[in-house]
């Protein structure tokens, strides 16, 4: 045989044998997919990354804070206090979802309640879904059931001892003004496990690690007194009313996705 068959057949055999022991997979040790048997990357690494949601409140698209107020027809509506909760807030693909978080409380007056932080799997997703209010199993507990500074917990001062107890799903105070010339206290607090509320946003988020991964949700309340009758006071009882419903539907449906 001629040298060169030799030393061709002898490459071949070397090339075989180094295709052979290579094994194909994920070779970064800090993925979440990490095959330490491949000794080859294929570009197949999946990785854990950091999620934002930003809470902002506006008020028709401009932003709004406490002591801001509402105009509408000949009334002013002068904001104080606002809480609400988001219970098993969820980022959503066509083939899974991934909890978040499975109750948040914003207040107005905690500027950390305004983010909410988590870590997914890069991916691409198609929508966040929440509850507005907390579930049945959720509502059943107590301030005592948490420590003092859980969103649950009694620091938050949400929970409405009466017969069935209940935390307050949306908390609005504030002073109305309706004469333009005197304000008068207004206290909306949204509260029983029948107004609790599910709330899904749509949009196309590709999630990655080499990107900035943070959604706003707007929560505009310009349209929260929509056919609401101001000389009309909520019931502080155990059974829900039209008008903590129709609060509760106007509050809803300001909520939007950037």
């Amino acid at each position: 045989m001629k040298t060169s068959s030799i030393v061709g057949v002898l490459f071949l055999a070397l090339f075989l044998s180094l295709q052979s022991c290579k094994e194909y997979g994920c070779t970064d040790i800090v993925a979440i997919n990490y095959n330490s048997d491949a000794n080859t990357n294929d570009n197949s690494c999946i990785y854990n990354t950091e999620f934002n949601i930003q809470i902002n409140v506006m008020n028709g698209g401009q932003p709004f804070s406490k002591y801001d107020s509402i105009f509408f027809q000949n009334n002013t509506f002068r904001l104080e206090n606002m809480k609400f909760y988001i219970s098993n807030l969820t980022l959503n693909s066509s083939t899974k979802s991934t909890l978040l978080t499975d109750i948040h409380l914003f207040d107005i007056d905690e500027t950390n309640s305004y983010l909410i932080n988590s870590n997914v799997l890069e991916g691409n997703y198609n929508s966040i879904s929440f509850g507005l209010g907390l579930n049945a199993i959720q509502n059943n507990t107590t301030p005592a059931d948490y420590p003092t500074d859980h969103p649950l917990g009694i620091n938050q001062n949400t929970f409405w001892a009466m017969t069935p107890a209940s935390y307050i799903f949306v908390l609005i105070e504030g002073r109305m003004d309706t004469l333009q010339d005197s304000f008068y206290p207004l206290t909306y607090h949204l509260a029983h496990n029948d107004l609790l509320t599910n709330i899904v946003l749509p949009k196309e988020m590709n999630i990655s690690k080499d990107l900035n991964n943070t959604v706003q949700i707007d929560v505009d309340i310009s349209q929260l007194f929509n056919n609401v009758d101001l000389s009309e006071e909520l019931p502080h009882q155990s059974t829900n009313s039209k008008l903590a419903q129709l609060l509760m539907n106007n509050f809803s449906s300001g909520f939007e996705i950037k």
